[in-house]
């Protein structure tokens, strides 16, 4: 691949950007909505806090009460961060890093797509595709999670197969980051143990030979604490508010019987026993509904429809 080659890409990802954020004046959705708050919150100088109430999942008794018991706090993060790097709380501001991170899509998605097949015509395809990213494209340039988790991604997969000395301590920095994200960041996690795992098994060495067990040793403990460098943080701010790693509403919104169910009031009624009582029926029923909503979304959202048959083939 050539310089240029990631330059006109990136520039013209920088114009679709820029064209699609012209006609964005506010975040558009709750989540951007609760991020960009959340961001205009720390610029103001108030630490995790807000001042309204969006649902009752952790008994809120008075206001200002402690933020992001249910999204996480990077988004808002990232926001705050170009509020004070241009001295403005407006919405131009906030979303600043986010369309910084959304040009880089497109140069790492060519990147990866040329360290899979190092050919430079389908690593140029590959980018040229990422520009029209289907459902995604409104949101990437709002204060919103999807440019964070694509850019994340891809320097993930980046570097899954270097072999370097603190590889596995970036891979759990990349895990970690993507965990301050969104709840489900953790499986990365869990991805680089399955991956630290595999090559333990796969390698030609005895499997009890002391340097290989002490390697895969160091290997799960540099991915753990890469990942507890971003998130041991959070996790302590949390037991000082709450008095655990999680919120209670992240416990309680396990069980939930349906969305509508995240505004319950009040949420003590969200327990095991609880959802235990909607029945199995319901309970096997929510969970087929929500496999077929995950199917539908990789063939509308994720594959755009034509792109279902070159997944396949991939």
């Amino acid at each position: 691949m050539k310089k240029t080659d990631y330059l006109i890409l990136s520039i013209l990802q920088l114009a679709i950007i820029l064209l699609v954020a012209h006609y964005q004046t506010i975040p558009g959705n709750i989540d951007a909505d609760y991020y960009f708050m959340g961001g205009v919150r720390l610029a103001q100088g108030h630490g995790f806090t807000e001042n309204y109430i969006w649902n009752y999942l952790n008994d809120p008794s008075s206001l200002p009460q402690p933020s992001h018991s249910y999204w996480l706090p990077l988004a808002s993060i990232i926001t705050a961060m170009g509020m004070w790097l241009t001295g403005s709380q407006s919405f131009a501001a906030g979303r600043l890093a986010f369309i910084v991170l959304s040009v880089l899509i497109t140069p790492l998605t060519t990147a990866l797509a040329f360290r899979i097949t190092s050919r430079r015509d389908l690593a140029i395809f590959a980018g040229l595709l990422s520009l029209f990213s289907g459902f995604y494209l409104p949101y990437l340039s709002v204060t919103e999670n999807y440019s964070v988790f694509m850019v994340l991604g891809a320097l993930y997969f980046l570097n899954i197969d270097r072999d370097k000395k603190f590889n596995y301590l970036l891979l759990g920095i990349f895990s970690g980051l993507m965990s301050l994200a969104r709840s489900d960041g953790i499986i990365w996690l869990f991805l680089t143990f399955l991956l630290i795992s595999a090559r333990y098994w796969m390698d030609e060495a005895p499997r009890l030979s002391k340097p290989k067990i002490v390697s895969t040793l160091i290997n799960l403990s540099l991915a753990l604490g890469g990942f507890l460098l971003i998130m041991l943080p959070w996790y302590l701010r949390n037991f000082a508010v709450y008095g655990s790693p999680m919120s209670i509403s992240t416990r309680r919104a396990f069980w939930l019987t349906d969305y509508y169910q995240t505004f319950i009031y009040p949420a003590s009624q969200l327990t095991f026993q609880n959802w235990l009582a909607s029945g199995w029926n319901a309970i096997f029923e929510l969970r087929v509904s929500a496999f077929q909503r995950a199917m539908y979304n990789i063939v509308v959202v994720q594959g755009v429809f034509i792109l279902i048959p070159f997944i396949l083939l991939g």
